[in-house]
């Protein structure tokens, strides 16, 4: 009877073992890894820049550093300042949350996206990216801009010099205080490409 006893015990765990072998190799839901940092900030600020000058200098409320994916992801609100090859400040960006991709230094601000020129030209969106290489900003989503003269255009997308001098707009419209041809802004024309006077 004892001899009984102890195969029914070895049995039983050996189907216990089995079983919990064949459970880890289940496909069944796996929970995801979630990626931590390498670094975090807080109230600092990133630069890039050319030549020793600033081009963009951003501050930032909350900071994490991915090394792996070289991505710097950026929230609690942030400011962007923008600066000429004279290391002159030009404009300022300001979003709820951003990524500077550090590879090519480029960058990407979201949510209630506001960027004025201190000529006073605004531009309004939900995103916009700076292409660093190309010293570009440029949105594919609705947009508001406003001239310094308070004329205001709506469009799909946008694309401009940092300093908002030379800019296109795609499938513009909007109010003016002057006689525009809203034409002559469309993506692929030769002469409206400049917003400035």
């Amino acid at each position: 009877m004892i001899h009984a006893g102890k195969k029914l015990i070895v049995l039983l765990a050996v189907l216990l073992a089995a079983s919990a072998c064949s459970d880890a190799g289940s496909s069944g839901p796996v929970a995801e890894k979630k990626e931590f940092p390498d670094q975090e900030g807080w109230n600092s600020e990133a630069i890039v820049s050319k030549d020793g000058r600033p081009k963009v200098r951003i501050r930032y409320a909350h900071m994490e550093k991915y090394t792996k994916k070289a991505e710097m992801h950026f929230d609690g609100g942030i400011t962007a300042d923008f600066y000429n090859t004279e290391g002159e400040h030009t404009s300022r960006l300001t979003a709820e949350r951003g990524i500077m991709y550090e590879t090519f230094q480029n960058f990407e601000a979201f949510g209630n996206v506001y960027f004025v020129t201190d000529s006073g030209m605004t531009l309004r969106s939900e995103r916009l990216k700076w292409n660093n290489a190309r010293e570009r900003v440029s949105t594919d989503t609705f947009c508001t801009i406003t001239t310094a003269e308070g004329d205001t255009l709506y469009g799909e997308g946008f694309e401009s010099d940092p300093h908002l001098r030379n800019w296109t707009i795609m499938k513009p419209r909007g109010v003016s205080s002057k006689g525009v041809d809203l034409t002559e802004f469309e993506s692929g024309s030769n002469s409206g490409k400049n917003g400035s006077n």
